[in-house]
């Protein structure tokens, strides 16, 4: 399992995966892009709000296509892809919470 970095939000992350370099750029262009849409209409410029409702859309779609009897376009390696991102957007969530000395939760 190799390391790849991503950078969101101006943030340097590094994702251990087996996946190609190329789809996990393609997820964390994906996660870039919905914060960025996220964040033009949250009425609040805080991060850690932006990044929890980006969180709660996209686990929304993920969970609506899982229901669904048809594919869900993700192929599996997509799909580990996002675990592993989604993964460590929890981390640091979790991360950031304890650095403020806010309650923690556990988000999945």
């Amino acid at each position: 399992m190799s390391g790849v970095q991503v950078s969101i939000g101006g943030v340097e992350y590094t994702v251990r995966t087996s996946l190609p370099q190329e789809k996990v750029a393609e997820v964390a262009d994906f996660v870039e892009r919905q914060l960025a849409m996220t964040a033009s209409s949250a009425p609040t410029g805080d991060s850690y709000r932006v990044a929890i409702l980006t969180l709660l859309k996209v686990a929304g779609e993920y969970l609506n296509l899982r229901s669904q009897p048809t594919r869900s376009g993700l192929d599996a390696d997509e799909g580990r892809v996002l675990k592993d991102l989604l993964d460590r957007v929890d981390e640091v969530l979790l991360q950031e919470e304890t650095d403020k000395g806010s309650p923690q939760g556990d988000f999945r």
